[in-house]
């Protein structure tokens, strides 16, 4: 975590947050609260290794931290969040109807509370269709970073199977 922030330090950024979903959200909270950055975005946290003292430096700091809690999340619903972040003040916790540990079929509600928090300048909803000018990649400057670029090479061990049938 120390060594991100720190990359992101030399970033071009407006500002710093960080965003953890799950158990990385714990990470967020036991190692995060850095003199570089802004503030937090929880998704679906467990709270499950992080301790009192590891929320009492995120309350003592003063930086935003918003909790994004599924109501039919499988480790902590928006109730006992709601509990458990009285801890930090300033926390705000959003309970997301109908929503699950996973977010399948939620990530534009989740998208637009980022927004809204990270760059609160930035109208939401954010809009889901495009209709300006599309321009596309290099695919082809992947093309030696799969595995099929390394096919003839030889691998030590048991013989390696083929992946079709008809070439063994």
């Amino acid at each position: 975590m120390v060594a991100a922030i720190e990359y992101a330090e030399f970033a071009p950024l407006p500002n710093l947050w960080l965003l953890g979903w799950s158990f990385g959200t714990d990470l967020v909270l036991k190692y995060g609260c850095d003199p570089a950055v802004a503030g937090a975005i929880l998704l679906s946290p467990p709270l499950r290794f992080s301790t009192e003292e590891d929320l009492a430096v995120w309350a003592s700091s003063g930086k935003p931290v918003t909790a994004l809690i599924p109501e039919l999340d499988d480790y902590l619903r928006p109730e006992e969040a709601r509990q458990r972040f009285a801890a930090i003040p300033q926390a705000e916790v959003v309970g997301v109807d109908g929503a699950k540990h996973l977010w399948v079929g939620d990530s534009e509600r989740v998208l637009d509370e980022v927004v809204s928090r990270v760059a609160p300048d930035v109208p939401t909803p954010l809009p889901t269709t495009w209709d300006g000018p599309m321009e596309s990649g290099d695919a082809s400057a992947y093309a030696d970073r799969t595995l099929a670029a390394f096919a003839d090479i030889p691998v030590s061990g048991p013989a390696q199977r083929r992946a079709d049938p008809r070439q063994s």
